[in-house]
Order: structure tokens, then C-alpha cells, then sequence
């Protein structure tokens, strides 16, 4: 008697874990990932301490877009909480070479980490798969070679 109540009981169970409306996938595709540089030329803003990209027309040139980072995020980009770490008043001077870029710029007296790190990785969204390299001057001294954290 207890075995059919065990049975019975075991079969209402499999009946309602059958239906509960959950079926089975396959795996799909849902893009790339969303941290990293991606694909085709990007600038990089900061929201909090992190770095998130936006993709704007028109910013196939280097100069360009290290131009467009530091004018600074759009009024809609700003709404969507993105601003950026770089000082105001700064100006580009100078950008040549890939991917041994060299960035001279002015206006400043410094450029924080993450700021850096906003230059490098919209230098290094040229759409090649060469690593990038960005060795930045500010009004005259040298602030190194930066690489951007999310590539690779």
C-alpha cells in the first residue's frame, strides 16, 4: 500500500514537472561581449569607474575620434549617465602614427589613469588587430605608453 502511495505520489510529480512551461533550448547567439573593444572605431566614456564605449558616424580617422573623446559625451550619452575622466580644456595638438601612436596634447596640467585609459582604448578601436600603443604628452611632458586594459 505504501509503495502504490510512493508511486502515485512519484507520478503526480513527473505530470507537474512536465508542465511547468519551461522547454528546453539550444544555445544561441546573442552578440559579443559586451566588455572589451569590440569591433570598428569607438570612443570610451566612463560611467562610475569603468569604461563603456558608444559608437558615433564618422570616426573612421584617429584624429577624429581621440578629437570627438575630448569634446566629451554627447547630451544624449550624458543621459544615459556616461561622462568622461579627461580635464576640461583639453586640447589636441597633435596625433600621428598607428600603432605606435603619439598623443600631444594641451591644456591640462594632468590626465588622470582612467582618463588615460579612455585615450588608449579609442586608439586602439581601429577596426585592426594590431595592438595599440599610445604614448601621451601633456603641454610638454611625457606621460608614457598606454595600452588599453580591454584589449585581448
Amino acid at each position: 500500500m505504501k509503495r502504490s502511495r510512493a508511486l502515485a505520489a512519484l507520478a503526480v510529480l513527473a505530470v507537474l514537472a512536465a508542465g511547468c512551461g519551461i522547454r528546453p533550448t539550444a544555445p544561441f547567439e546573442v552578440g559579443p561581449r559586451p566588455d572589451g573593444l569590440g569591433s570598428g572605431p569607438r570612443l570610451f566614456f566612463v560611467r562610475g569607474e569603468r569604461l563603456y564605449s558608444v559608437t558615433r558616424d564618422g570616426l573612421d580617422d584617429l584624429s577624429t575620434r581621440i578629437g570627438a573623446l575630448v569634446a566629451g559625451p554627447t547630451a544624449e550619452e550624458k543621459a544615459e549617465g556616461l561622462g568622461s575622466d579627461l580635464p576640461e580644456g583639453l586640447a589636441v595638438e597633435a596625433v600621428t602614427g598607428y600603432p605606435r601612436v603619439t598623443l600631444t596634447l594641451s591644456g591640462a596640467r594632468s590626465i588622470s589613469r582612467l582618463g588615460l585609459q579612455q585615450i588608449a582604448c579609442t586608439a586602439a578601436t581601429s577596426g585592426t588587430e594590431t595592438p595599440v600603443e599610445v604614448r601621451v604628452t601633456l603641454s610638454g611632458q611625457a606621460l608614457g605608453t598606454h595600452s588599453c586594459p580591454l584589449d585581448g
